[in-house]
């Protein structure tokens, strides 16, 4: 399978590299067991393709749908979260941690 190069990491190097929030973005999501159709539901939109190309990295989401996706998942892993902590913070290590 050949992955596209993702446009928004280009610009800062890291080639194929998923972005930290496209990072977080996708481990919250397998840590709350949504699809991406699912989380697009629990954040108000009709397009599970958005949610897709912000969850590989290929589209930022705007600041409004960062929020959006902060308070789902908040509400389905019963812990807050916030649209900083999904633009600056490695969750990711968070997650695997408390898998192990």
């Amino acid at each position: 399978m050949v992955r596209a190069r993702c446009p928004v990491a280009a610009h800062l190097g890291g080639g194929n590299a998923k972005p930290l929030w496209a990072r977080n973005l996708t481990a919250l999501r397998h840590e709350s067991k949504l699809s991406n159709r699912a989380l697009a539901r629990l954040i108000g939109h009709d397009d599970h393709k958005a949610v897709a190309k912000h969850c590989d990295g290929l589209r930022e989401p705007e600041d409004r749908t960062l929020s959006e996706y902060a308070q789902a998942f908040s509400r389905s892993l019963g812990r807050q979260i916030t649209a900083d902590q999904l633009r600056r913070e490695d969750l990711t290590a968070r997650i695997t941690d408390s898998i192990t």
